[in-house]
């Protein structure tokens, strides 16, 4: 009777495993959400940062903003009658990265172009959207036809942005 008392309770070198091999489970399936979770929000951050950028030279275009180094006139004096026109504000997705930029004549600043960050993703998208100050009439160079830009990185759902042809971005 006394070895029954005195006996050690432990556990066996099977319940060790199993329980070793759940949490290792329950560790990896947490990661991949992780992961996935990471992968997303880059994803979206890609998206925000082009949605900026082209608000930013439908907003550029549209206040005639220019470089006075690149479209001043022969007076080298910023903002007189004879500075090069304003013809448009650029979002190239042909470069990679993408990038914008501003047209006088056929002279582009700054240089080199604003690089819009992309993260590593993927833009299904390969046009130079154009938006033209007020004076050139406004708009875009999309005609009629939106263009829709689809954003994607492996273990994320893509993101899509629609850009109509008055330059709005939904």
């Amino acid at each position: 009777m006394t070895n029954r008392k005195m006996r050690k309770f432990a556990f066996t070198l099977i319940e060790l495993l199993v329980v070793i091999s759940i949490m290792g489970l329950l560790t990896s399936m947490g990661i991949a959400g992780y992961n996935r979770f990471n992968n997303q929000q880059i994803v979206q951050r890609a998206a925000n940062e082009m949605k900026i950028a082209i608000r930013q030279a439908a907003a550029r275009a549209q206040n005639n903003e220019k470089d006075c180094t690149v479209c001043d006139g022969v007076d080298n004096i910023c903002a007189t009658s004879d500075d090069l026109t304003l013809t448009a504000w650029h979002v190239d997705l042909s470069t990679s990265p993408p990038t914008l930029y501003g047209e006088c004549g056929a002279q582009n600043f700054p240089s080199p172009p604003t690089q819009i960050a992309t993260f590593g993703v993927t833009v299904t998208q390969n046009n130079d959207i154009e938006f033209y100050p007020a004076a050139l009439g406004g708009g875009t160079n999309l005609g009629v036809v939106s263009l829709t830009i689809t954003f994607s990185k492996t273990g994320a759902t893509n993101e899509t942005i629609l850009v109509n042809p008055s330059g709005n971005v939904e």
